[in-house]
């Protein structure tokens, strides 16, 4: 929501600005995921047991087997995106989020003729899915199918899968995660050979390209010891630093010589810019919109005045009236000194 009003108020100015608002939710993506295993253990991975018994049911293609696949879908893609953030966090790199979907939605869909690649997998998966479906044939009594030709096919306790059943559930759709290593691979790759390209790529744009030669020469000096803009300051964050899932964009923006955190830079940090006034972050807009309405401060909330383009390092705590309604919009994002 944050996002679209900050493109609207950038599209009133004459604007168009379409930020990435994947940083925000990638950060929250481990807890997340956490919350997803834990509610596995507390109903027994009854979900993961139902999810490993419908893929060999559909292997078999002998039995329908009627589960909805979308529940665990979501599970499987927090965990998946998860995985995809340990592993730019620990490589330092930045993995472009529509990479990761495209690949997890791939290898979700195909996940059955993946399986039919390994045979073992497969054959685990099939017998699993027999000898459940075995333990709800009960014997007759021999008179009853002169009164009804039907068998009869009962409730029975849950199989409980193997470990075997279970890697032979999951590997398959996680087997993308190899894409993911080759695609970081590569990046770092063309970091190592093509160090200028890359630095160009990822960190100078404008006038700081027409300048590429001499700022080369003294690039070890400036990567040894980089200067941090008032906004990284102010906010305690790095914005070269951020790694995980997130699209890449420009850190920084270089004009006549000054380095400036870019808009995009600002937003992905979880801030936006109030009526040109305050530096904002973006969770604690309904905090200071409760504190303005209650006339209570029931949480600490600290901001940062701006000033053209600049930012105070030292934030302001928050009371109520100290920001007015009327200072709370337009939100909109700009280059940050």
């Amino acid at each position: 929501m944050i996002l679209f009003v900050v493109m609207f108020s950038n599209y009133r100015l004459g604007r168009i600005w379409v930020g990435d608002a994947f940083v925000a939710i990638s950060s929250k993506l481990w807890l997340r995921s956490l919350v997803v295993l834990l509610s596995w253990y507390l109903d027994g991975f009854f979900s993961l047991k139902e999810f490993v018994l419908y893929n060999g049911n559909e292997l078999l293609a002998e039995r329908q087997s009627n589960t909805y696949t979308s529940i665990m879908k979501a599970d499987l893609q927090l965990l998946y995106l998860s995985l995809v953030g340990i592993i730019g966090n620990v490589c330092q790199e930045r993995i472009d989020p529509t990479l990761a979907m495209l690949l997890f939605n791939i290898a979700f869909e195909e996940r059955l003729v993946i399986t039919r690649m390994f045979p073992d997998m497969a054959k685990t998966l099939e017998g699993l899915a027999t000898s459940d479906y075995l333990l709800g044939i009960n014997r007759l009594d021999p008179s009853l199918p002169e009164v009804s030709p039907l068998r009869v096919w009962t409730a029975h306790k849950l199989s409980n899968p193997s470990k075997s059943a279970y890697a032979a559930t999951l590997l398959p759709v996680f087997s993308t995660l190899v894409f993911v290593l080759v695609y970081v691979a590569l990046r770092k790759t063309f970091q190592y050979f093509h160090p200028d390209l890359a630095h160009q790529w990822t960190m100078s744009t404008s006038s700081a390209r027409s300048s590429l030669s001499s700022h080369f020469s003294s690039r070890n000096s400036e990567v040894d010891r980089p200067k941090l803009t008032q906004f990284e300051i102010a906010s305690g964050i790095e914005l070269r630093a951020r790694f995980g899932i997130v699209t890449d964009y420009d850190n920084y923006v270089h004009i006549k010589g000054m380095k400036f955190a870019s808009a995009d830079g600002v937003h992905t940090s979880g801030f936006v810019i109030a009526n040109s006034k305050f530096l904002i972050q973006t969770s604690d807009l309904i905090p200071i919109l409760l504190i303005n309405t209650t006339c209570m401060r029931y949480k600490n909330v600290y901001v940062y005045e701006v000033d053209g383009n600049k930012v105070k390092e030292t934030a302001q705590l928050i009371y109520p009236g100290a920001i007015p309604y009327s200072d709370m919009f337009p939100l909109n994002l700009q280059i940050l000194v």
